[in-house]
C-alpha cells in the first residue's frame, strides 16, 4: 500500500477486487526446505533516488552483522548503487517495476519467486514504505519469522528540518527495529566508500524519469545566462542514454546562446554516474537520482523541486552546501496530476534566484 498520503492509489485496468484476489493468490513463499538462513533481510524495492535515501538506514541495520548473516532484496535500478557501499552482502535482485498483474507479476511469480525457495530470515525489514501490489507480493515471497514495515497508519505525519517524510519513516522504523532512539542525523544518507574532489565544471542533470518533473529548458537557459555574467566554468550535461538526443539539443542551444562551452556525458552505469558527480565542481539537478547522490556526497548541489510530492523525498540536505529551489503554490501536493495550464511550480521559479544559488566556480 502507499503509506504516504501524497501518493495516489495505484491505477489498474482490472477491477480492484479481482486485482487483489490475484495478488493474494500470487503471495506467499515457495514450498520446500529452507537451507539458507539469515538473521536480517532488508527489502528495498525502489528506484535509484529512493535507494540513496536508504544508505545510512541499511548501514545501521547491518551493524553487528556479518555479511553472511544478512540479505538484501533490491531492484535492478538500485543494485549497482548499493553494491558500491555493500559489495559483499548476498542479494536477490528483482525488476524495478511490474505494473501489470497478468503481464508482469505473474511471469515474475514463475521466474523470480523460486529464488526465495531455500531462504528463511529471522527478521525482515522493509524500507519500501510506499508499496504497490508488486512490492507487497514480492515481500511475501520470503519466509520470515518477523516482518517490520510501516503502513498508512504508522507513516510519519511530519518531519524534522533538513529531512523529508521518507527519511523520517526510515528513522521511525529503525527505532522500532533496533529498540533504541535513532536521531535524524543517523539516517541522513552518506557514502563511505566514494572519495570526492572539487572539480571546475557545473554538472547539470536537468531531466527526470517523467517530463513533468524536468527543469524547464527556458528556466535553465535564463538561469545560465545570469550565471555566465560571473562564471566561465564549463558546463557538463548528464543523463541516461535514452536522453541523449534531448541533451544534445539542449547543449547546442546553450552554446548558440553564448552560454557554452557545454558538453554531454552519458555515464555507462551507476558507478560511473556516482564518480562523475563526486568529481564535479557543483551540481544542478531536477528532483531525481543524481540530486540525491550529490547530496549524499555532500557536494555543492542546487536541486530544482516541484510541488507534486513536495516533502516526500525532498527537501533534505547534509549541510549548507545544498540548496533547494522551489516555487510554493496552493496546489502543492497534487501527486503530479497537474490541473494548471503549465507546471507553474517549476516554470514560475525566478531564473535570477536560481542563478544566484549557483556557485561561480
Amino acid at each position: 500500500m502507499f503509506s504516504s498520503p501524497l501518493l495516489e492509489p495505484e491505477r489498474s485496468q482490472l477491477p480492484p477486487v479481482l486485482r487483489n484476489r490475484l495478488g493474494s493468490w500470487l503471495s506467499g513463499p515457495p514450498r520446500g526446505p529452507r537451507t539458507t538462513r539469515y538473521r536480517t533481510a532488508i527489502f528495498q524495492l525502489d528506484r535509484l533516488g529512493d535507494a540513496v535515501l536508504t544508505l545510512s538506514a541499511i548501514r545501521l541495520l547491518l551493524q553487528n552483522r556479518t555479511d553472511a548473516e544478512s540479505l538484501l532484496v533490491l531492484t535492478d535500478a538500485a543494485a549497482p548503487l548499493l553494491a558500491i557501499e555493500f559489495p559483499a552482502i548476498p542479494r536477490i535482485v528483482l525488476p524495478t517495476a511490474a505494473p501489470g498483474v497478468l503481464r508482469n507479476i505473474l511471469p515474475l511469480w514463475r521466474r523470480a519467486r523460486p529464488q526465495f525457495g531455500p531462504v528463511q530470515a529471522e527478521q525482515t525489514i522493509c524500507l519500501s514504505h510506499n508499496r504497490n501490489l508488486y512490492k507487497e507480493v514480492a515481500v511475501s515471497w520470503l519466509d520470515s519469522k518477523q516482518v517490520l514495515q510501516l503502513d498508512r497508519r504508522t507513516y510519519p505525519q511530519t518531519f524534522p528540518p533538513d529531512s523529508c517524510f521518507e527519511l523520517e519513516a526510515h528513522r521511525q522504523l529503525l527505532a522500532a527495529t533496533l529498540q533504541r532512539r535513532v536521531t535524524p542525523g543517523e539516517v541522513l544518507p552518506r557514502f563511505d566508500h566514494v572519495p570526492t574532489s572539487e572539480g571546475m565544471d557545473l554538472l547539470v542533470c536537468p531531466l527526470a524519469s517523467e517530463t513533468i518533473r524536468c527543469i524547464p529548458a527556458s528556466l535553465l537557459l535564463a538561469a545560465l545566462g545570469h550565471w555566465r555574467r560571473r562564471s566561465r566554468a564549463p558546463i557538463t550535461l548528464c543523463g541516461q542514454r535514452e536522453q541523449s538526443a534531448a541533451l544534445q539539443n539542449l547543449a547546442a542551444t546553450i552554446t548558440a546562446a553564448g552560454q557554452g562551452p557545454a558538453r554531454v556525458v552519458l555515464p555507462a552505469g551507476i558507478p560511473e554516474l556516482v564518480q562523475l558527480i563526486a568529481e564535479a565542481g557543483a551540481v544542478l539537478a531536477a528532483e531525481t537520482g543524481p540530486a540525491h547522490i550529490a547530496t549524499a556526497l555532500d557536494k555543492r548541489v542546487i536541486t530544482v523541486v516541484g510541488g507534486g510530492t513536495h516533502g516526500l523525498c525532498y527537501p533534505w540536505r547534509r549541510s549548507e552546501r545544498q540548496q533547494i529551489i522551489s516555487n510554493p503554490l496552493p496546489c502543492y501536493g497534487c501527486g503530479w496530476q497537474c490541473t494548471q495550464s503549465e507546471t507553474y511550480c517549476l516554470t514560475g521559479i525566478d531564473a535570477a534566484t536560481l542563478a544566484a544559488a549557483l556557485p561561480p566556480l
